[in-house]
């Protein structure tokens, strides 16, 4: 890929957001992954070295969601993909 983004991507864990991260990976992007599970997402940032940054933390704690916001600014974002499921 001739231009790399900086992509922040929720439920990277498991289902789409997986496959949406390893897709967006795979195409060269640089990502920022949030997802209650961090084992999946250690996967991947071994996977993808020097490509991958990780929050496991669940984004329904307001306090989460503040970080995510922090992180956001300081990581100068393309863009921000939320792939989270809802919990009843």
């Amino acid at each position: 890929m001739s231009n790399p983004k900086s992509i922040i991507l929720t439920g990277a864990s498991r289902g789409i957001g997986l496959a949406m991260a390893r897709f967006l990976l795979k195409e060269g992007h640089n990502l920022f992954l949030v997802a209650r599970s961090g084992e999946p997402l250690e996967k991947l940032k071994g996977e993808f070295k020097g490509q991958v940054e990780y929050l496991a933390a669940d984004l329904s704690d307001f306090k989460v969601s503040d970080l995510l916001l922090i992180s956001v600014r300081m990581l100068s974002c393309s863009c921000c993909l939320s792939e989270q499921g809802s919990r009843f």
